[in-house]
C-alpha cells in the first residue's frame, strides 16, 4: 500500500529490517488496529505466509534490537510528512509550522508526550516520548519530561521552517515558556487568568483588568517576562493566550490555537475511534515504543492519503460511489482501502 513511499524515507533502517518494517506499516493500516493478531493476520493475507510464521515476525520486529526509535528514526518521519505535504502545497520552505503538544496515556502503563501538526483538517503525529507511569501516583515528574522532550523535538527538526509550539493552559506555566525559550521555540501557550501583570499604566490580576477581547503588550509580574497577551471571549468565558512570536496578528493567534484541539482527535484516532491502543497487551516499554511509532506512520500517510482523495483526484474520481466511500474510510479511520488503490503508493498517486 505505502511501501515505494516507506522505502524511500526508512531505508536507512538496512534492507531486511525496513522491508519488515514496511510488511508491518501497511498491515497496521489496513488493520487500522494495534493489536499484533490483526496485524499479523493482515500481514499473513498479504503475503501468503502462514499466520505462525507472520506472528513470529512482528514478535521479532517489536522486539529487534536494531530497530531504535532514535532521532535518526524521527527525523525520517518528519522529513516524509513534511515532503509529502509541500507536495500536496499544504507547505513550504520558509513557512511557519505551528506544533500542537499535549499527553495522553495508556490507562497506568504509560505516559505518552506527543507533538502533531496539522494537515489540512487533521492532526498527524511527528514525534512522542514515552515514560512509564510510576507506581505510586504523582510521584512522576513533568518537570524532566517535558524539558526532555522540547530538547528532543528541536534536535530533529530542520532548519527549513519557523516552530511555534502551541498547547493549552497546563503548559501556561513560567517553568514550560521557559525551556521553550531555553530550546528557542516560539509559542502560542493559553494561560490561567490569575496571572498578575502590567498592561500601559494598569497592573492587576489578569481577568480583572478591564481588556476586550484583542492584543496587548505585557510585563508578567512574577515571571519577569514581557510577552504578548491575545484575549478571546465567548458566552463561557475568555482565553488568554500568551505568544512571543513577533507580529502575529490577532485573527492568526486566535486561529491556531483553536486548532490545538485537533490533537485531541489524533489522540482518539490512536485510542477508541482508530487503532485501540489502549487494549494492547504489550507491557515491554520498548516493545510498545516500537508498535507506537508504527502506527503513527500508518496514521499519518492514511490521513496524508484522505488529504491527496479529497482535494487532489480529478473531480469525476471525488464524485463518484466509490471514491466517496473512500474518502469517508479515511477520514473515519473505519474502513479501508477500495480495492483499485490497494497496490498504489501515495509517489504514483501524487505522480
Amino acid at each position: 500500500m505505502f511501501e515505494g513511499i516507506l522505502n524511500k524515507y526508512f531505508y536507512n533502517l538496512g534492507v531486511a529490517l525496513c522491508k519488515s518494517f514496511v510488511r508491518h506499516v501497511d498491515a497496521i493500516a489496513s488493520s487500522c488496529s494495534f493489536s499484533t493478531h490483526e496485524i499479523a493476520r493482515h500481514v499473513s493475507k498479504a503475503t501468503d505466509l502462514s499466520f505462525n510464521t507472520t506472528e513470529k515476525g512482528l514478535a521479532y520486529l517489536l522486539s529487534n534490537e536494531n530497530f531504535q526509535i532514535d532521532d535518526t528514526y524521527w527525523r525520517q518521519h518528519i522529513n516524509m510528512i513534511f515532503d509529502l505535504m509541500d507536495e500536496q502545497d499544504l507547505l513550504k520552505h520558509g513557512d511557519d509550522v505551528y506544533i500542537q503538544v499535549d499527553f495522553t496515556s495508556n490507562k497506568d502503563k504509560f505516559l505518552i508526550m506527543s507533538a502533531s501538526v496539522i494537515v489540512n483538517n487533521r492532526a498527524v503525529g511527528i514525534y512522542f516520548t514515552m515514560r512509564k507511569y510510576p507506581k505510586v501516583k504523582n510521584q512522576y515528574d513533568h518537570k524532566k519530561m517535558e524539558a526532555a522532550f522540547l530538547k528532543g523535538l528541536k534536535h530533529i527538526l530542520s532548519k527549513k521552517y519557523n516552530y511555534i509550539i502551541v498547547a493549552d493552559r497546563g503548559f501556561g506555566t513560567e517553568r514550560f515558556i521557559d525551556e521553550l525559550e531555553k530550546n528557542k521555540f516560539q509559542y502560542l501557550i493559553r494561560t490561567k487568568s490569575d496571572l498578575k501583570i502590567k498592561q500601559g499604566n494598569q497592573i492587576g490580576i489578569m481577568q480583572d483588568l478591564p481588556l476586550s477581547d484583542g492584543s496587548y503588550d505585557i510585563k508578567i509580574m512574577a515571571w519577569e517576562k514581557e510577552v504578548k497577551l491575545y484575549k478571546t471571549s465567548n458566552h463561557k468565558g475568555s482565553w488568554y493566550i500568551l505568544s512571543n512570536k513577533p507580529n502575529l496578528k490577532y485573527k492568526t493567534a486566535i486561529e491556531e490555537y483553536k486548532k490545538r484541539f485537533k490533537i485531541e482527535k489524533l489522540f482518539q484516532d490512536l485510542k477508541s475511534s482508530g487503532f485501540d491502543i489502549e487494549k494492547s497487551k504489550i507491557g515491554k516499554y520498548s516493545n510498545y515504543k516500537r508498535l507506537l511509532a508504527m502506527t503513527m506512520v500508518a496514521h499519518s500517510l492514511m490521513v496524508l492519503m484522505g488529504n491527496l482523495i479529497s482535494v487532489k483526484l480529478p473531480a469525476f474520481l471525488k464524485n463518484s460511489t466509490g471514491m466517496a466511500s473512500a474518502i469517508l474510510a479515511y477520514f473515519q479511520l473505519e474502513e479501508r482501502l477500495l480495492p483499485f488503490l490497494k497496490e498504489k503508493s501515495l509517489t504514483e498517486l501524487l505522480d
